[in-house]
């Protein structure tokens, strides 16, 4: 068993317990059923109240629905390339076998810590229900606090332009909207223990005093920026999800949820880029003392940093030229590939934008104009 396999063994998450490790064709199609149980169980909630036909006509079920589909396709996405992320990174840095396998456990403790995802899908679970329960059975309460504060929350536009919160359909509505919410807590806390917990490994090792030139750095760091840059555009694809629930509600409040999603997003994107300039900082440090090195042991001046221009390249300074060191320090700014730079800052000041303007507010413009 090799090691990427030792600590996929030992640390399965739930979710791969219940899909399955890795994206094959089966995991889908069991993310699949996951995905649709709800919006199942929902429909026949409907059928019994005799409220089908709107729920049919209802596009949050299946927002619901597909935002649950491609949280757990992320969960399981993530789980099958965390471990060999972890090795190549901690491979950077000049630590003993103990010190790397103490990143790595602790790393791995975070990622699949049960009951830390446990306590974050009941902190989702409990707030949602609150919710429900304040929007449903006590909004003659509410609703007056609620106008004052100019917002509708907890009550949405989205439910109520398709009268589910009308008086005869209170207790289905409650029924489906906690079927709905034990489904997305399970998933969106799970992911959000994890999206809190890891970036504490990268800006943890990414303190460590690095033994490769800086040119090297990015070919190990490119699978913690291909995962990130996945997992953030996954991440845009709720922040979509939430700004269709808060967005209609057209109120500060619901912009401000909306915006607290979309912040998540960036700092999610941005900490392997502040990891990777951490690194190539001190590894552009560790690099002058070479090349001065070399420079003095050109001209016969002995100097300590001779050790690790040997340590480094398994020769004596005699056998490394300067430009060899000098093109060992060139490197890029920016972690993230081209290609997916293009792709996630566009789609990020796209989301942006939508959410200044209103999502709306641009389909009602394309309706227009195609119409």
């Amino acid at each position: 068993m090799s090691k990427t396999d030792a600590y996929r063994f030992a640390n399965i998450i739930w979710v791969e317990q219940v899909i399955g490790s890795g994206l094959t064709i089966r995991s889908f199609a069991r993310i699949m059923i996951f995905s649709i149980t709800p919006w199942s169980v929902g429909f026949l909630i409907s059928l019994i109240s005799g409220s089908y036909l709107e729920y049919l006509r209802t596009p949050l079920f299946y927002i619901g629905s597909v935002g649950i589909f491609l949280t757990t396709t992320g969960l399981v996405f993530g789980a099958s390339q965390q471990y060999g992320m972890y090795d190549r990174l901690v491979s950077l840095y000049e630590m003993d076998p103990d010190q790397r396998r103490n990143h790595v456990v602790s790393a791995l403790t975070r990622h699949s810590r049960f009951w830390h995802h446990m306590r974050a899908t009941a902190i989702i679970f409990l707030a949602g229900f609150l919710s429900s329960v304040s929007a449903i059975y006590f909004w003659d309460h509410i609703g007056p606090a609620s106008s004052a504060l100019d917002t509708l929350i907890p009550r949405f536009r989205v439910l109520e332009s398709h009268g589910w919160y009308a008086e005869s359909l209170r207790h289905y509505t409650f029924s489906i909207l906690i079927v709905f919410l034990v489904f997305i807590s399970l998933v969106l806390g799970t992911s959000a223990s994890i999206m809190l917990k890891l970036p504490l490994f990268l800006w943890g090792v990414s303190g460590e005093k690095p033994i490769l030139p800086p040119a090297v750095i990015k070919t190990h760091f490119r699978p913690a920026a291909t995962f990130y840059a996945v997992i953030s555009l996954l991440w845009l694809a709720g922040v979509a999800a939430v700004f269709y629930l808060f967005g209609m509600n057209d109120d500060w409040l619901s912009y401000l949820c909306v915006f607290g999603t979309f912040v998540v997003g960036i700092v999610n994107l941005s900490i392997p880029q502040i990891a990777y300039l951490r690194t190539i900082s001190a590894s552009e440090e560790r690099y002058i003392e070479i090349v001065s090195a070399r420079f003095l042991a050109d001209i016969g001046v002995k100097h300590g940093a001779e050790k690790d221009l040997a340590i480094t390249f398994g020769a004596g300074p005699q056998d490394i030229t300067t430009g060899t060191v000098l093109q060992l320090m060139k490197c890029d700014a920016w972690v993230y590939p081209v290609h997916q730079t293009y792709v996630v800052a566009g789609t990020y000041i796209a989301s942006l934008i939508g959410t200044a303007i209103g999502w709306k507010r641009v389909f009602s413009f394309i309706m227009q104009n195609l119409g």
